[in-house]
Parts: C-alpha cells; structure tokens; sequence
C-alpha cells in the first residue's frame, strides 16, 4: 500500500499536512481538507451512472477521480466548481454543511486540480491527482459530535472512492451504544460511495452512539482504509408531546401542540392591512417559521419567531413569492416565484433574504418545493407535462437533474419527504374522484394511497404519523391506519415542527 498523498489548500498548505485525517469532525472544526483519489478507468458502461463524466466525456471510456470536500469546509459557499486544469473539464457542486460528497472528474494522475467556491476563501483550493491513494471517510451522517439526533435519523458513511463490497459487512461497519453493537444492517449504494446503517429498532431517546468503521474495509483495487474512523452522536430528549404543527385559514398563522390543544394565533391582521398567509415552514432548530404573506396586494416570504415575534419581510419582488421551505442547515430558503420574464420557477435565497437564484427556467409553472432530510435534492410539483396536469419531480439543489417522479392523470401536488428521506408523501386531485393523500418512494416506486380526500401532508419527525388538512387537520400513520381527526377548526397546509 502506497503513502497517501497531502491534500493542500493553498492557504493551509503547512497546518493541514500535520491534521490527523481520520477523524470526522463537525462544521468549522479542524481536520477537514480538500480529498481526492487515485484515477480510476471507468468503461461505457458505466458512464451513464456518473452524471459529472458523463456532462465532461464523450468517449466510450475515460480516466477519472474522485473528488470531494468534507462538512465543515467551506462554511461561506453554498456552490463550488470542481475543475481539471490540465484537461480543461469542469463541473459544478452544490456545497452542503460546507463540504460535498463524491464526484468524478476526468483526470489521470499528476493533472491538477482545482476547487473554486462561490465565497468564503481568496483564492481556489488545489490538488495534484495521486498515482496511487487509500480510501478514507468524507463523512458521516449523523456528523461527528451532533446533538439532539432524530430517532429515526439515517445513518450513513461516505467515502471518497468506490468500495470493494465484500469488505463491507457487518463486523467492519457498526453502530455502538455503551460499547455494545447495535443490531442492525449494513446497505452500500449502487455507487460503492456511501454506506447505511440501519438498526433493527429505532434509536434510544437521549442516548451516545457511535459509529466505527474499521481499516479493514478496502477500495476497488484493495487498499484499506487509511485509519479506523469513529464518530459520536446524541439523540434527541424532545418527547413528541413538545412538538407543535403550524397552519393558516387564510386571515392567520397558528400553531397547535400535536395532541390539538394549545391553539394559538401567531401572525393576523393589522388594523387597516389585509393579511393573507400561507405556506408555514419551520426552520430546522425549530426557532422559526417562513410563510408567504401578502400585504397590499403583493405576495413575498416573511419569517417570525416560533412565538410570534419579530416578524421579518425577506422578500419584496413585486413579483409574487410564495411556498418557502427551509434547507436542512437552516441556511438557505427555496421558494417558488413568477418575477423575471413572468415563468412560475424555484428559487434559492440565504436565510435572511440575499443572494437570490433561480434553480428552474421553464415556461410552465413550478410549484411548491421542499428540500429533502439531507439537503441534497429539492423534490417539487410541476404542470411542465402540458394540459393542465402537475406532477412530482426532483431535481438536485443546484436545480440540475430533473426527474419526474409520478405520472397520473390527475394532478399531484404539494409533496413533502420522510424524515429519513426514503419516502415522498404528495396529495392528488381527482376530476371524478375525492383525491386525497398518497405516498410513494423517493424514486417515484410503490405508489400507496393513504385516504379519501384531503391533501397537504406533513410528517411528523419520527416518520411514523402524517398530518394532512381536509377542511381542518386530521392525522394518520404512515401505513394508512388510525385516521382520528385533530382539530375542529378551519385549517390548511399544516407544518410538524423538528422538535
């Protein structure tokens, strides 16, 4: 096994060679640099399943390596281009926690490389292809020293190269409580990047956990891990009870513990200001709702204290702006707006209103978008099929890769993903027929119908219940079962809060 090769941003060249690159660390910590493989010769079949080679080559095969950047990195960037200077190819990643996982690059060893991101550091990072490099962990999910972890939260190990699959298992992948292995199994994805464990029962509430992986596991031409990795989490101690859900009846904002009591108006109308509002959304720690509101006639995002207070006006387009939702870092908003030439399209803003861009650019309307659990795909509904039809579609949260999901007559709306990020749940009109609430996986497979009329859906944190407005608020389990009505109250587009 050869030596692995330093990895250097130019403006740490001298602290980084000295890091110790094994342990994963959390946002802004030390021990996060810049990743990149030896080169791999990646034949036409297979071409079609790296999206990055296949936008750069057009050969039947090409050399390529790998390239990504661990969480904590760029903290400032939401964007970074990854670019061979040597062979002229570039691509561009979206940033999520400061860091991306995985992605292929035409190189051969000795080309190199650069990583321009979209703010936060002078100058780009850069990298000279190794001829030979063991693999090492970009990062898990949850991230080294995470608190307040769902109990039902994926778990996840990403590597910086394809692994050899036979070296994942069981006794090189585990989950550990007190120094006692978590049942459970251990799933690699069709890429042989990113490792899933899941446990056989869900996780304990307000218990540490450990991830272990061991340098037993190897890459594709059998090197090992450069080091055994470990990293800790924390579950979360919020009971259920805690929790609340948000919703509107059009005049007002309010929000309701999960059991239907405590109903409380948040945001109503002011003295001589008509006041139309909808679309809550809560930020991810909880603290903070997005809604749209119109005030004077004019449709834009505001955000508001958990509590009510200090309402904030994000948006004031005189376009309409409407349906945010938070990404999973509680740093950026996407949201749906027509300003521009008029298009109904998605766009992305910072959390506090700047740097606006457009995702989509379709002369039919894009509607209501939502970022999934890991922040790296926004699924969305669409009447781009023509004849007045909308259907389900993701994309990634750079707005590339658009992919249409359900494909019914009928038009399907308002989607909403699983906290583990495997499911979408979505409603659907029906011309001759109640409509209601349907779930299917989040490739579009297995489509279920949960109820009878209704829409809207939201999940609670834990996956297992789902809310959904018909007139007021009802709730059901994810499997169909145990419909009981919430509230008696009018209201519409219901929002679970994280915690």
């Amino acid at each position: 096994m050869s030596l692995p090769v330093a990895l250097l941003s130019l403006a740490t060249m001298l602290s980084i060679a000295c890091r110790d690159a094994s342990r994963i660390t959390g946002p802004g910590k030390e021990g996060a640099t810049l990743v990149v493989s030896d080169p791999w010769v990646i034949f036409s079949g297979e071409l079609g399943g790296i999206g990055s080679v296949r936008s750069v080559v057009g050969a039947a095969t090409a050399s390529v390596a790998y390239v990504s950047l661990p969480p904590g990195t760029l903290d400032e960037a939401n964007a970074a281009t990854v670019r061979n200077v040597s062979k002229n190819a570039q691509l561009t990643v979206t940033v999520i926690d400061g860091g991306f996982d995985p992605v292929a690059i035409v190189a051969d060893a000795g080309d190199t490389l650069e990583v321009d991101p979209d703010g936060g550091v002078d100058q780009p990072m850069t990298v000279v292809v190794p001829v030979r490099r063991p693999p090492q962990v970009v990062r898990t999910y949850p991230l080294h020293g995470k608190r307040d972890v769902a109990l039902n939260s994926r778990i996840l190990v990403v590597f910086s190269e394809p692994l050899d699959r036979q070296s994942v298992n069981g006794s090189t992948v585990q989950l550990m409580r007190s120094g006692v292995v978590v049942a459970g199994r251990v799933q690699i994805d069709d890429a042989g990047l990113t490792i899933d464990f899941v446990p056989d029962t869900p996780l304990l509430q307000g218990t540490d956990y450990e991830i272990v992986v061991t340098d037993d596991v190897r890459d594709l031409d059998g090197e090992h891990l450069q080091s055994p990795v470990r990293a800790d989490f924390t579950t979360s101690t919020s009971p259920l009870s805690v929790q609340r859900i948000a919703f509107f009846d059009w005049g007002a904002m309010y929000v309701m513990n999960t059991d239907g009591s405590g109903y409380q108006r948040l945001i109503a109308d002011e003295v001589g200001t008509p006041l139309s509002v909808t679309h809550p959304a809560w930020s991810p720690d909880g603290s903070k709702i997005a809604f749209s509101a119109t005030r004077g006639g004019n449709w834009d995002i505001y955000v508001v204290n958990a509590d009510g207070s200090n309402v904030t006006r994000l948006t004031s387009d005189p376009a309409l702006d409407a349906a945010p939702d938070w990404s999973r870092d509680g740093k950026q908003i996407v949201f749906t707006s027509n300003r521009g030439d008029g298009w109904t399209d998605i766009y992305v803003m910072n959390a506090d209103g700047t740097n606006v861009k457009r995702l989509t650019s379709d002369p039919a309307s894009d509607y209501n978008p939502v970022w999934s659990p890991d922040g790296r795909k926004i699924a969305f509904a669409s009447d781009r099929v023509g004849g007045g039809d909308k259907e389900i579609y993701t994309m990634n949260a750079d707005g590339s890769g658009i992919t249409r999901l359900t494909f019914d007559p009928d038009p399907n709306d308002r989607p909403d993903w699983s906290p583990d990020g495997s499911l979408i749940a979505y409603d659907r009109y029906e011309a001759a027929g109640p409509g209601g609430v349907y779930v299917m996986a989040a490739n579009g497979a297995g489509e279920k119908r949960l109820t009878s009329g209704g829409g809207a859906p939201a999940w609670s944190p834990d996956g297992k219940i789902i809310v959904y407005s018909d007139g007021s608020l009802y709730v059901i389990k994810a499997d169909g079962t145990g419909k009981r009505q919430l509230s008696a109250v009018t209201a519409f587009e219901p929002a679970w809060s994280p915690r």
